[in-house]
């Protein structure tokens, strides 16, 4: 167990030094960027790698349609279709669990959390 959480605390501590080093290169740009043009540049062959970055990025790093770019660069419109977005996939993943839990429960299964 202790080896699952340095692993977990080393990926986010190495996610949150690819956020900075995300963030600033999106910022010196100026502009949308997509992930291969970010993989070439950064020499970051792992997509996911990007993905983790930007999501630790705590809000500066926004995505859409045509990349990736800083927030201080973006438009009203862009910010709100990110956030819109966003809000879009939560929504979608609530009603997943929801869904998965349902099922989980028709086979005469609790949940680990009632268990408890």
């Amino acid at each position: 167990m202790s080896e699952q959480m340095d692993l977990l605390s080393w990926s986010e501590t190495a996610a949150q030094a690819d956020a900075q080093v995300l963030a600033r290169w999106l910022y010196l740009e100026d502009g949308w960027r997509t992930r291969k043009e970010i993989a070439a540049a950064l020499g970051w062959s792992d997509h996911a790698r990007i993905r983790h970055a930007a999501e630790a990025a705590e809000g500066d790093v926004i995505f859409g349609q045509r990349g990736m770019r800083h927030i201080l660069h973006a438009s009203p419109e862009e910010f709100s279709a990110c956030v819109a977005t966003m809000k879009s996939q939560v929504e979608a993943q609530q009603r997943r669990i929801i869904a998965t839990e349902k099922k989980f429960h028709t086979y005469g299964h609790r949940c680990a959390e009632a268990l408890a």
